[in-house]
C-alpha cells in the first residue's frame, strides 16, 4: 500500500497506487488500518464527510473524457464581453482535460475521524509523455476558490474578491508537485492567495503558496528551480505573467533571464508549469520566486527578521521595520548632497551597493520598461551587516535592488503603456528609456521625479558614470547581445511552443496567431534594440564610433581574459564552444582595461598584436579595430590562499589523507587540503562553498560554541555539539549539520598531474571511504567533483554512466570503499580540484526531526603509476578477485581462479610500480587458489597485485592501514 501521508494514526486511508501518471486505467483499493473505519471520499476537492460518498468497493480510475467541465466555465472576472484589451473571461473552447482529484477520510461510529489522505492521478494513453512541463495540482474545498462570500479567484460579493489581500484572504489548499520524470516531490497542505497589483483581475490570475507549521510542513522542500540552487521555499509564485497573460506568456521570465547568472542583482528565476484545479485543467503558469523576508532567508541564508525590503517611494513592504530610517537617510543623503564631489561619492557607497544599482539599471532601460521607475521597485538592506566586515555582498548591509515585473518591455502593445506614443521614441526598439530613467520634471507614474532622483544624482559624479557606460556596453557585449537575445527567445518559445495550443483552448487568449505576432514583436526587439541602445549611449555621452577588439590567448588551458566586467570563459553569456577568439564592440572615446590571467602553474608573458606590453593590466582607447593575444607560459605553482589549497605534485609519489586528530587549532588543514563551509543551511549539491571551516567566535558571550563546549575555544575539531567537523584520529573526519548558517561543506584537494601520461598503460585513480555515523531524518550525500584551475563549474566523476557518489546508509557500521579513474582532461593540468562535497539532497525522512545525517570520510588517496588495469582481449581463462579484508593490517588473501592448467606468476607492487613480493610462481591446474601477502614491514598506502598468465594480466589495488 502507498500511504499518501506518512502519519501514526491508524485512521489515515492508504491508496493502492502512487499518484502520478498513469496510461492506462487503474483499480484503486483504499484501506485504513482500524477494523471498525469507514471511509468517505470526495472527487470534487472538498474535505470528506459523513455525507459524501462512502468507499464500498474499489474505484476504476481512467481516462475522464466526457466529464462536464465544471469549475472551468465559473466567471473569473465581472469585465463586459468584447472589453478594449481583451481582459474579459471567456468560456473555454470545448471540453477541458481532467485528472481525478481524490479525498479520502475514515470515521469510526463514535464518530472520530483521521487525517485527509489526498491524491491526483493523471490518467492518459501518452502517460509520462502527456505534458512536456511538470505539473501542479491544487486540490481544495471549491468554495475556497469560486464562492460569493469567500472565494478569492471570483468577483464574489465585494465586486472583486481577488482585490482583496492579508492572511483573511488566504485559503488552505492541498497542493502537488509532479517533476517531468513523473516523481511526486510535494505533497502537502498549504496556503494560497492571489498575487499581483493589477493583474488580479484577469482571467486566469497569479498565484502565491505560502508553507507554514499551521498546515503541518513549514517549508517546501524542493529545489523548484533547477537553474537555482536553493532546495526549499518559504513561498513562491505560480504566475500568469501579469499584463503579457494573453501576449506571450513568458515576457518577464525571458527579460529576467538575459542577464541570469552574469550579475548579483536579485533575479526571478522561472519555469513553465501546467497547473490543474480540483482536477481541471488550467493552463501554463510560471513558477518563480516570491520577494519577501523568507526570499533572503532561503537565498542568502539571513535571519528573516534582521532583514527589510522597501519598494516604490520608500514604502515599507516586509521584514523589521527598523530599517527604514536607513533608508531615508541614504535617500536624503544622495539628493542633498553633490555627487560629483568624491568624498560624498564614497560615503554614499558605503549606504548602497552601486555595482548592484547600475546592473539594474541597465536592465530595465535595456528592456524598455515604462511601468518602471514610478513603479515595481524594490529594494532590501541586511540589518546587521556593515561595508566594513563583509563576509558577503548580501551581508555588508548596504541598499540592494530586485528586479521584477518587466511585463511592460520588448513593445507590449497596449495603449495603457505609458510612452506608446513618440514622447521617448514610441513602443519600438529605439525607445530612449535612458532619457526616460533620468526625467526630472514629471510629477506621477510612469517617472516622477522621486523615482529617478537617486540614479539622476549618481549620474553627477564621473566614476559613476563611466562605471555605467563601461557596464553597459560590457552587457551589450555579452548577455544582452543581439544574437543572444534572439537564440534565448527562440528556447523559450520552442518550450511553450508544445502546450500553447492546449493552453489557448482553455483560456481562449491569446489566439494562436497574436501569440505568434507578439514573439515576432520581442524578436524585433531582440534584433534591434542593441544598436538603439548603442546609439543613444553614444548620444548621451558623446562616445564617438564603435570600433572591433578581437581577443584571442596563446594556449586556453594556460590562461584567460578580463575585459573590464566580463572574464572571457564558457559560462559568460554570448560565448562560443571555442571561446577564443572572442570579440566585442566598444566606443571610441571608451577607456577599455583588460586583464590577462593565467591558471594555476602558469605566468602570463606578454601582449602581442596591435599592442606590445609586458603588463599583465593594459588600458586602451579603441580608436580602431585591434587583435591581441594574451601569451602563457608555465610558471611556478600556486601557493595556495584560504580557499584553495597549494598543489600536490601527484607524480612525487601517493597522495594520502588517513588521518586527523581532534587536537589540531582553529585554521589547520591537512597538507594540500581544505576543509570549506557554506554560509546558509543545508547546502544543496550545487551551493557555494564560502568560506574555509571555522566557528565564529568574538568572545566568551558571543560565539557560535556550544554550551557544552565553551572550553574547547579554537579547537573546532572537538566539539560535541552544532555544526562541525570532528578528528576522527585514524579514522579520518566526519561532518555534521545543524542548521547554523555557516553549514559544512567540501573537502577541497588541490593537484598538480603534470607529467601524467594519458595512456591506458598507466593508471590516474582516486581512492577514499566514507560511512553514515548517525542517520538522520535530513539524508545527506557525498559526492566526489572535480574542476581544473580555482574557478568555474565542478563536475562529477563517473562510472559505468552514472556520478559516483555516496550515499547515506541506515547500517552505521558499514564503510563503503570507493576508487574511480581521473578523467582524462584533469591529466596534464598544474592545478586540479578535487574536492569530496557533503550535501543535502532534499530529502526529509520525518517531519519530528530535523537531524542532519553524520557522515565520516578517510582514507582518501590519488595517484599515477605505472601498471595496466586493462584485461588483454584473451586473458588467459583466469580470473583475479579483490583481496580481503581490504582495508587490511598486517595481512590479507588474494583469492584467482584458473580454468585450465597453466604457468601463473602473482606479484606485489608499491604505489610508484617498484616490486615488492612474488607470492605465485608455479604452474597450477584448474580450480580456486589462494596467496596470504604479510606486509608487516611495510608503511601504510597502496599497493597492488598483479596476475599474469598466457600474455594475459589482471591488476587490483589494496590498501594498508596501520
Amino acid at each position: 500500500m502507498f500511504p499518501v501521508f506518512v502519519s501514526g494514526q491508524s485512521l489515515t486511508p492508504n491508496f493502492s497506487h502512487e499518484p502520478g501518471f498513469y496510461s492506462s486505467e487503474i483499480i484503486l483499493h483504499i484501506e485504513a488500518d482500524h477494523p471498525d473505519a469507514m471511509i468517505y471520499y470526495t472527487t470534487d476537492g472538498s474535505v470528506p464527510t459523513l455525507l459524501s460518498q462512502p468507499y464500498n468497493e474499489p474505484l476504476l480510475l481512467g481516462q475522464r473524457d466526457g466529464d462536464p467541465n465544471v469549475i472551468s466555465v465559473i466567471p473569473t472576472n465581472n469585465l463586459a464581453s468584447g472589453h478594449h484589451y481583451r481582459e474579459n473571461w471567456q468560456s473555454p473552447d470545448g471540453e477541458v482535460f481532467k485528472i481525478h482529484a481524490l479525498r479520502a477520510k475514515a470515521f469510526l461510529p463514535n464518530g472520530d475521524s483521521g487525517s485527509v489522505s489526498t491524491a491526483s492521478y493523471i490518467i492518459d494513453p501518452d502517460g509520462l509523455d502527456r505534458f512536456s512541463m511538470p505539473v501542479f495540482s491544487i486540490i481544495t474545498d471549491p468554495d475556497h476558490l469560486f464562492s460569493e462570500n469567500e472565494g478569492i479567484y471570483v468577483p464574489g460579493n465585494t465586486g472583486g474578491n481577488y482585490y482583496e489581500r492579508g492572511r483573511d484572504w488566504e485559503r488552505e489548499i492541498h497542493l502537488e508537485f509532479f517533476e517531468n520524470d513523473g516523481s511526486r516531490v510535494i505533497a502537502q497542505e498549504a496556503g494560497v492567495r492571489i498575487h499581483g497589483g493589477s493583474s488580479r483581475n484577469r482571467p486566469r490570475k497569479s498565484l502565491r503558496f505560502y508553507a507554514r507549521s499551521d498546515y503541518g510542513t513549514s517549508w517546501f522542500n524542493h529545489q523548484l528551480l533547477p537553474d537555482k540552487p536553493v532546495m526549499r521555499y518559504k513561498r513562491f509564485l505560480l504566475r500568469n505573467s501579469g499584463n503579457d497573460w494573453s501576449e506571450s506568456l513568458f515576457r518577464d521570465a525571458y527579460l529576467q533571464r538575459l542577464i541570469q547568472g552574469n550579475t548579483d542583482v536579485d533575479l526571478q528565476h522561472s519555469r513553465p508549469a501546467i497547473l490543474f484545479i480540483n482536477g481541471e485543467y488550467w493552463g501554463i503558469h510560471n513558477i518563480r520566486d516570491r520577494y519577501d523576508s523568507r526570499y533572503l532567508q532561503a537565498n542568502y541564508g539571513l535571519d528573516n527578521d534582521r532583514v527589510i525590503i522597501m519598494e516604490n517611494d520608500s514604502e515599507f513592504d516586509d521584514g523589521n521595520e527598523d530599517g527604514i530610517e536607513s533608508y531615508h537617510e541614504l535617500y536624503n543623503y544622495v539628493t542633498d548632497n553633490s555627487m560629483s564631489v568624491d568624498a560624498n561619492f564614497e560615503h554614499a557607497s558605503l549606504l548602497m551597493d552601486m555595482e548592484n544599482f547600475i546592473d539594474y539599471q541597465i536592465l530595465q532601460i535595456y528592456v524598455r520598461n515604462t511601468d518602471w521607475p514610478g513603479n515595481n521597485v524594490r529594494f532590501w538592506r541586511y540589518l546587521d551587516g556593515t561595508p566594513d566586515n563583509n563576509q558577503s555582498p548580501a551581508e555588508d548591509g548596504r541598499w540592494r535592488w530586485m528586479i521584477f515585473d518587466l511585463d511592460f518591455g520588448f513593445g507590449l502593445d497596449f495603449d495603457y503603456v505609458e510612452d506608446r506614443g513618440a514622447l521617448y521614441g514610441g513602443n519600438d526598439p529605439q525607445h530612449n528609456t535612458l532619457d526616460f530613467a533620468l526625467e526630472s520634471s514629471r510629477l506621477a507614474w510612469p517617472n516622477p521625479g522621486w523615482s529617478t532622483a537617486l540614479f539622476r544624482n549618481l549620474m553627477e559624479n564621473d566614476e559613476f558614470k563611466n562605471k555605467f557606460i563601461t557596464r553597459f556596453t560590457d552587457l551589450l557585449n555579452s548577455s544582452l547581445k543581439s544574437e543572444r537575445a534572439e537564440s534565448l527567445l527562440n528556447t523559450m518559445k520552442s518550450t511553450y511552443l508544445v502546450e500553447i495550443d492546449e493552453h489557448i483552448s482553455r483560456w481562449r487568449e491569446p489566439t494562436r496567431d497574436h501569440w505568434e505576432n507578439d514573439i515576432e514583436t520581442m524578436r524585433n526587439f531582440a534584433k534591434e534594440r542593441e544598436n538603439a541602445v548603442r546609439s543613444i549611449l553614444d548620444d548621451k555621452f558623446s562616445l564617438g564610433e564603435s570600433n572591433q577588439i578581437t581577443l584571442s590567448v596563446n594556449h586556453p588551458g594556460m590562461g584567460t581574459v578580463k575585459v573590464n566586467s566580463l572574464r572571457i570563459e564558457h559560462d559568460l553569456h554570448g560565448t562560443t564552444d571555442e571561446l577564443f577568439p572572442w570579440s566585442g564592440s566598444y566606443f571610441s572615446n571608451q577607456l577599455i582595461r583588460l586583464i590577462a590571467i593565467p591558471e594555476a602553474g602558469y605566468s602570463f608573458y606578454g601582449w602581442q598584436g596591435d599592442l606590445s606590453s609586458a603588463a599583465d593590466t593594459v588600458e586602451i582607447i579603441l580608436s580602431s579595430a585591434m587583435e591581441l593575444t594574451a601569451h602563457f607560459t608555465e610558471g611556478e605553482p600556486f601557493d595556495g590562499d584560504e580557499m584553495n589549497p597549494s598543489p600536490y605534485r601527484i607524480t612525487n609519489q601517493a597522495y594520502i589523507f588517513d588521518h586527523w586528530s581532534e587536537d589540531e587549532p582553529e585554521g589547520s588543514f591537512p597538507p594540500h587540503m581544505v576543509f570549506q563551509q557554506s554560509s546558509v543551511d543545508d547546502p544543496g549539491l550545487d551551493e557555494e562553498m564560502t568560506a574555509p571551516y571555522f566557528i565564529p567566535f568574538a568572545d566568551e558571550n558571543d560565539n557560535d560554541y556550544h554550551a557544552d563546549d565553551q572550553d574547547k575555544f579554537g579547537f573546532p575539531y572537538k566539539l560535541t555539539g552544532r555544526t562541525r567537523i570532528n578528528g576522527l584520529g585514524n579514522d579520518g573526519i566526519s561532518m555534521i549539520n545543524t542548521g547554523r548558517g555557516r553549514d559544512l561543506g567540501a573537502i577541497v584537494l588541490a593537484l598538480d598531474t603534470r607529467e601524467i601520461e594519458n595512456s591506458s598503460s598507466i593508471i590516474h585513480q582516486i581512492e577514499w571511504e566514507a560511512q553514515t555515523l548517525e542517520a538522520n531524518s535530513r539524508v545527506y550525500h557525498v559526492r566526489p567533483q572535480y574542476r581544473i584551475g580555482l574557478s568555474g563549474e565542478w563536475t562529477n566523476f563517473y562510472e559505468n554512466g552514472e556520478p559516483v557518489e555516496y550515499e547515506r546508509n541506515e547500517n552505521t557500521s558499514e564503510t563503503s570503499y570507493f576508487q574511480h579513474n581521473f578523467p582524462n582532461e584533469i591529466t596534464g593540468q598544474p592545478y586540479v580540484q578535487v574536492r569530496w562535497k557533503y550535501y543535502y539532497t532534499g530529502t526529509r525522512l520525518s517531519e519530528e526531526s530535523g537531524q542532519r545525517d553524520k557522515i565520516r570520510l578517510n582514507n582518501i588517496s590519488t595517484m599515477a603509476y605505472g601498471l595496466s588495469t586493462e584485461r588483454s582481449e584473451n586473458p588467459g581463462g583466469f580470473e583475479l578477485k579483490q583481496n580481503y579484508p581490504n582495508p587490511f593490517n598486517p595481512g590479507t588473501t588474494i583469492e584467482f581462479t584458473t580454468h585450465q592448467t597453466m604457468d601463473v606468476r602473482l606479484e606485489v607492487f608499491d604505489a610508484l610500480g617498484r616490486q615488492i613480493a612474488v607470492l605465485v610462481d608455479q604452474r597450477l591446474k584448474e580450480g580456486i587458489h589462494q596467496a596470504y601477502f604479510n606486509a608487516s614491514g611495510l608503511s601504510s598506502g597502496l599497493y597492488l597485485y598483479r596476475l599474469e598468465s598466457n600474455g594475459g594480466q589482471h591488476v587490483r589495488r589494496m590498501t594498508l592501514i596501520k
